[in-house]
């Protein structure tokens, strides 16, 4: 028998695994020194991103998946954080990307029992494809300001 599963996580993308994962390989460092190094440089890393992160202001991290950028794209946005900083309220951002170039991009809020889902739809695709984004970057959406009509959100890119 032949099966085609796929996988997706609590945010309805599609969880990717390579096909080496999938049937039990395991893909080996030419040595063990080249894996300690790995080790010692996935934790340093990890420590830098932690402190920048705790020197921002109200954010929330994501890592991006293919569903974030496919031909329908759009971006989950965690519904706390929506709520505890009062995105509701309005129904756009404008998107700071590194570079200071601005993205108008809408907050779409749909209900569907019991769950609620929040993500940033039209201008998110353009948004994606001006900054190359592709999946396994993270982004750090930062709140900056409110403006009358929408949020002022800096979009700090950190790439895979």
């Amino acid at each position: 028998m032949d099966f085609n599963v796929k996988v997706f996580d609590l945010t309805a993308c599609e969880v990717e695994y390579s096909h080496e994962i999938c049937y039990g390989k395991m893909l080996e460092a030419s040595s063990p020194l080249n894996k300690q190094e790995e080790s010692k440089a996935s934790k340093t890393a990890e420590k830098l991103f932690k402190q920048f992160c705790k020197s921002l202001g109200p954010h929330f991290c994501i890592t991006l998946k293919f569903c974030n950028l496919r031909s329908r794209p759009y971006l989950n946005i965690p519904f706390r954080f929506l709520t505890s900083h009062k995105l509701e309220r309005k129904s756009r951002v404008i998107l700071i990307d590194p570079k200071g170039r601005s993205s108008l991009v809408r907050i779409t809020i749909k209900k569907r029992r019991p769950i609620i889902q929040c993500c940033f739809s039209m201008g998110w695709h353009e948004f994606c494809l001006r900054n190359h984004l592709s999946a396994g970057d993270k982004c750090i959406f930062e709140i900056k300001s409110e403006q009358a009509d929408a949020y002022i959100v800096h979009v700090h890119i950190i790439r895979e």
